[in-house]
């Protein structure tokens, strides 16, 4: 039982890497443990989605184009997602190359910055196959993964603001990097709310219209 925790706590000491500026082994304040929860929800949603994506190509032949609202603010935003994903690996390669030795690496951040370039990416082809065969009320997985997102990326913000409160030294980029994942989530969350609620009062708004033809028809 010894070895078993001892073999553990190893292994979770090589994924972490060496305790950052200002982690004192709380989850808040533990860049590792902030940065596994949010890889989980990126893994988890590229893991759910991977499997409707196939299925949908194969259930729905049929292509129907269908330009949902706020479509070019969309593209750009996560391409913009797209690039920070990018960027987020180089930061991570980098600073792993300026470590001095390989026990200062940090394969945590290698798997966090992969997960999110692998999901959105999954998000982005999720999207498409949804304006092509006409299904926008599929968008609730998305919807469900960017409130996700926004937790998991919420918490990381407020952990490095957290070290940085306390006098920890918080690499630029870093910080950066976690800002505007975050922020462009939040974008994509209110593009995500103002479709369904577009689709409501649209739905509404028919129904309305449709029970003014039936009176209309009885008067006359």
């Amino acid at each position: 039982m010894g070895n078993h925790t001892e073999d553990v706590a190893s292994t979770l000491s090589s994924f972490c890497g060496p305790p950052v500026a200002g982690d004192d082994g709380s989850f808040l304040r533990s860049d590792c443990r902030t940065g596994a929860l949010a890889a989980g929800v990126h893994c988890a949603f590229a893991v759910a989605v991977v499997p409707c994506i196939v299925y949908l190509r194969h259930r729905y032949r049929n292509k129907s184009w269908l330009r949902l609202r706020c479509h070019n603010l969309r593209w750009l935003v996560t391409t913009a997602l797209l690039m920070l994903a990018l960027g987020w690996i180089a930061e991570a390669i980098l600073t792993d190359c300026a470590s001095s030795s390989a026990a200062a690496a940090r394969p945590y951040a290698h798997v966090l910055s992969t997960s999110l370039l692998v999901a959105v990416t999954c998000s982005i082809i999720y999207y498409h196959t949804i304006e092509i065969r006409n299904l926008p009320l599929l968008l609730v997985l998305l919807l469900c993964y960017w409130t996700l997102g926004i937790v998991a990326h919420g918490v990381r913000v407020a952990s490095l603001y957290s070290r940085l409160a306390n006098g920890a030294a918080v690499g630029g980029p870093r910080l950066f990097l976690d800002s505007s994942v975050f922020i462009l989530f939040v974008v994509l969350l209110l593009i995500e709310c103002y479709l369904f609620l577009q689709a409501r009062v649209s739905r509404v708004a028919a129904t309305e219209s449709h029970y003014l033809t039936i009176l209309y028809l009885y008067s006359l």
